[in-house]
């Protein structure tokens, strides 16, 4: 395919199912003529990293020789998404040619591992969360400059619009699966692996005060079940413990019961 064409296409796919991220990338690396290419989910809950199928080692590389500590482009690059100048970042717009003659990371790490030159962008979808993508090149295939920049520009504003979309599509959707199968009796509240409720039924809503209280964002049991209840959210976060319940009493009425079950 020409350079960017179907780039939003293929970042939807690894949207929707995580494991297609490493194909995902090298799939838009291969379209940008790039090496590598790296993938950067930011949330609340903590940060995913993704590489282009074939580049995976580099991260290996990144954490054993504690490169990772001191690499400069992230920190800059978040630095003026922060300030409002976020869009296309790439090496000479970051750095200073002074600035990359001079820093370790450039001349060693980056100069070793074919990711010399580089473009990326920050795509917010949250107040508190961001994607980061980024493809790095070879010295000799030279920086992202002129018409190639321009398709890369406006390829990554199709993927920030679509990327953004989809992800609150998705939660609208959650939402309302959350709401609908409440309606046929248990009460269901959508929870992120944080723990913190993302989106509570109005039948959830009314559990509150009698079987469970609200700290943080969190639920927790009022009577003693409190870490039988922490426990079994966190297990499941994990992918362990479902179908397991937990028996919540009122305080107030001792024989008024829940039972909560994370799926």
């Amino acid at each position: 395919m020409k350079s960017g064409d179907g780039a939003a296409d293929i970042l939807l796919d690894a949207t929707m199912q995580a494991d297609r991220w490493p194909d995902a990338l090298r799939a838009m690396a291969d379209a940008f003529h790039a090496d590598h290419g790296f993938a950067y989910l930011v949330t609340s809950e903590g940060t995913r990293a993704f590489a282009s199928r074939g580049s995976e080692e580099i991260f290996t590389f990144l954490v054993s020789e504690n490169w990772h500590e001191r690499n400069p482009r992230m920190r800059r690059g978040l630095e003026h998404a922060l300030s409002g100048r976020a869009g296309i970042l790439t090496d000479w717009r970051l750095f200073s040619k002074e600035e990359i003659a001079r820093d370790p990371f450039e001349q060693e790490f980056a100069r070793h591992h074919r990711c010399v030159h580089f473009a990326g962008t920050f795509i917010p979808f949250a107040p508190d969360s961001f994607l980061v993508v980024d493809f790095d090149r070879s010295e000799k295939k030279g920086a992202y400059l002129g018409s190639e920049l321009r398709s890369f520009t406006r390829s990554m504003e199709q993927a920030r619009r679509s990327f953004a979309y989809a992800l609150q599509a998705r939660a609208h959707l959650a939402a309302g699966i959350v709401d609908g199968l409440s309606t046929a009796g248990a009460a269901h509240a959508w929870l992120g692996s944080d723990g913190r409720i993302r989106h509570a039924s109005a039948q959830f809503e009314s559990l509150v005060g009698r079987h469970i209280g609200m700290r943080n964002g969190r639920p927790y049991a009022l009577d003693d079940a409190d870490d039988r209840l922490a426990w079994l959210i966190f297990a499941a976060a994990l992918g362990r413990q479902a179908g397991n319940t937990v028996l919540l009493r009122n305080p107030a009425d001792p024989e008024d019961i829940a039972f909560a079950r994370a799926l």
